[in-house]
């Protein structure tokens, strides 16, 4: 069946084109703050599943969900805590808080928002950086001793009469070593100054997401490639080994932030190796050595044993609780272990403001992994149980987590791979599995908390180690990226190195940075292809590629592979008069040109061959199939290049132009019924466009004859 030659124009009136309606952003903004039902279900997406939850089905599997990640949770929550620069309690309050916020408003149903490792070394590196370059910047704390009774709360004013201390059974003051002591229950100045430090910037990291999410800007992701968060969170992965290393050895190494301050820490390790705490480290290697192979059998056996892990983090808590409290571990140096971790509900403490402009550098980066991260999460995790979740709402739900935490003396955090794969995989359908996980952490909060008084340190460290497995064995993919895409490999590589070498933060900005400068190069690799007919099947293709395509007499077609942008704009500018004039490939079979009458007279007949070599180009189309954007240097060499040929006597067909850009195409004065390139010259399709010209030449050679 014979197409149609209709223009774009004419196919739009004849199928009732309905072109995308833009609104001004005055409504829009009113549509997103109207008070209507369905602005309530998208803000609060609680109000659309959870009324409509299939008890029967699901209500058992998110239970025994909720109760395994719970196991889970708890000792991550404690290792993580001391990760981010606080104390472990710190972390339980984020897996408390983060996941029952993220149930009200989050649009996964799998994933397990709480702490995560790499996340919370952002957070101790930023508070490190914070301490060395501003160590003045809270001082209240450090006034004088302060002691109450068993029966109140202890509360230490800072700027903005910020309230540090947790509830405390016992009299309570000042220390100096940077630590709570098991003896005395002191809680020390410093811990006072990071819990506002970190709490301060959590709410701003959640105040970024939120921002964002107001205005719409979850495609931010896409700045984040697949290669850069794999090489950043591998890199990450060994800052988050080297921080361990003082639990691990019982040496109190003073981290290094700043170029090469990994590697100043580990030449520090190295030279202080005399002072290694024996202890720690038989505790370090009796835990690897029953954290690691049972993570394996985790991994390996996870279909046998119906996906319900060992919970082998919490007996390694429990069990080292109590050995370290049997055998007194810690007395002698209250840095070895946990110290006193305080029954009850935390009350609220108020962000100091004041700090924000110090940190907003760190807690931009570290919003964009939260929510790098935990999208990619879950659109796998949707992706597999068929549904969708919405990026923008993503951004507000784990905003609003990070501003929780942080009010709740919590620290930022997100969702982790592990974990939510436990939640998912041990039968977890939607987050009222979450909400079972944080009953379990309630009730360790309320009741069990003061028990992990006498934890070593170093079994915490040893469960991060543990947890690294995922993150380091990321190295296995650059053979891959090597033999598929060169590009990719070196954004791998780059990324890594800079991490490595320049720091968390600015590591991460040249990686981002190297990322689009490659895309600028991958852009700039574009092609100008002439493409000719597939002898008999109406398809067209590359002549280069296809030695049977055969180009049409007195007819060009050229295909700009890449959106025309200032990247490729040297190779655009290939489309001139004389280029097109090269000599053209074709058969006999390409040359049959029915013949038409012109003012009623016979067309003289004319040799193929002889065509086919001497037949000038009267006609150029470009195939725009493959444009999806254009900038005003596109627009302005393409205006220049349409000009040439016109000048030249030749005419210009588009061809499958996406909607986007025939608008910008007519804005600027490229396409219109007395510019450039006429209305009538637009097809929807190649085909459309060759037999449109076809029947062009035929009319001009009749015509002439």
């Amino acid at each position: 069946m014979s197409l149609p030659e209709l223009t774009d124009v004419q196919l739009r009136e004849k199928y009732d084109f309905v072109p995308k309606e833009t609104k001004a952003w005055t409504e829009r903004a009113k549509n997103k703050v109207s008070c209507t039902s369905s602005t309530c279900k998208r803000f609060f997406p609680i109000i659309s599943w959870l009324p409509r939850y299939p008890l029967r089905k699901y209500f058992v599997g998110d239970v025994i969900s909720g109760l395994t990640t719970a196991i889970v949770r708890i000792p991550q929550g404690l290792a993580y805590g001391l990760l981010a620069g606080l104390l472990p309690i710190n972390g339980l309050y984020t897996g408390f808080f983060s996941p029952l916020v993220y149930t009200i408003f989050g649009t996964s149903r799998h994933i397990s928002v709480g702490v995560f490792s790499i996340v919370s070394l952002m957070l101790g590196a930023a508070l490190d950086k914070f301490n060395a370059e501003y160590p003045y910047a809270v001082m209240a704390a450090t006034q004088s001793p302060i002691s109450v009774s068993s029966s109140s709360n202890v509360t230490l004013l800072l700027q903005n009469n910020a309230d540090l201390a947790d509830q405390a059974q016992t009299d309570v003051s000042i220390s100096v070593n940077g630590s709570i002591s098991p003896n005395t229950n002191e809680i020390s100045e410093q811990d006072a100054r990071n819990l506002v430090v970190v709490g301060s910037l959590s709410v701003l990291i959640g105040v970024n997401l939120i921002l964002l999410g107001i205005f719409r800007l979850g495609i931010i992701a896409m700045f984040l490639s697949e290669p850069v968060v794999s090489s950043f969170t591998t890199a990450a992965a060994i800052y988050v080994v080297t921080a361990q290393m003082k639990y691990v050895t019982g040496i109190q190494l003073k981290g290094k932030t700043g170029t090469l301050g990994l590697i100043k820490t580990w030449i520090e390790l190295f030279s202080r190796l005399n002072e290694i705490d024996s202890p720690s480290i038989i505790v370090s290697c009796i835990c690897l050595a029953v954290l690691i192979p049972a993570k394996y059998i985790n991994r390996t056996y996870k279909a046998k044993m119906r996906n319900i892990p060992i919970p082998v983090e919490l007996l390694v808590v429990i069990t080292g609780t109590v050995v370290s409290w049997s055998v007194g571990y810690g007395a002698q140096n209250d840095f070895l272990i946990v110290g006193m971790v305080p029954k009850g509900m935390p009350a609220p403490i108020v962000p100091d403001v004041t700090l924000w402009p110090k940190l907003i550098a760190d807690s931009i980066s570290i919003a964009i992994i939260i929510f790098a991260v935990a999208v990619s999460l879950g659109k796998i995790f949707a992706k597999k149980h068929g549904y969708s979740i919405d990026p923008n709402q993503e951004l507000l739900a784990l905003g609003f987590c990070q501003v929780t935490s942080g009010f709740f003396r919590g620290h930022s955090g997100g969702g982790a791979l592990a974990r939510s794969s436990v939640q998912e995989s041990s039968g977890g359908n939607t987050q009222v599995a979450a909400m079972v996980s944080c009953c379990v952490i309630l009730l360790v909060l309320l009741v069990i908390g003061p028990l992990f008084e006498h934890l070593p340190k170093a079994c915490l460290a040893c469960i991060i180690l543990a947890n690294l497995h995922g993150h380091l064995i990321q190295f296995q993919t650059l053979p891959g990226l090597w033999r598929i895409d060169k590009y990719d490999f070196a954004v791998w590589v780059v990324t890594f190195s800079s991490v490595i070498i320049l720091g968390i933060d600015m590591g991460l900005g040249v990686g981002v940075v190297f990322s689009l400068i490659s895309g600028v190069l991958r852009n700039s690799n574009a092609k100008l292809a002439t493409i000719g007919e597939l002898t008999g099947t109406g398809e067209f293709d590359d002549v280069d590629l296809y030695r049977g395509a055969s180009e049409i007499p007195g007819i060009k077609i050229v295909r700009f592979d890449k959106s025309p942008t200032y990247a490729n704009k040297s190779v655009l500018q290939q489309l001139t008069p004389d280029a097109i004039s090269a000599s053209s490939k074709c058969t006999e079979e390409g040359l049959n040109i029915p013949k038409v009458e012109c003012n009623g007279k016979d067309a003289a007949a004319v040799d193929l061959m002889e065509l086919c070599d001497q037949s000038p180009i009267n006609i150029v189309i470009i195939d725009c199939s493959r444009w999806n954007v254009i900038d005003v240097v596109g627009l302005s060499t393409l205006k220049t290049a349409v000009q040439d040929l016109s000048n030249a006597g030749v005419e210009v067909y588009l061809s499958s132009l996406p909607d986007a850009i025939y608008r910008k195409l007519e804005r600027y004065g490229i396409i219109s019924a007395e510019s450039l390139i006429p209305e009538h010259h637009i097809y929807h399709s190649l085909a459309l466009a060759v037999g449109a010209a076809k029947k062009r030449l035929e009319t001009k050679r009749d015509c002439a004859a």
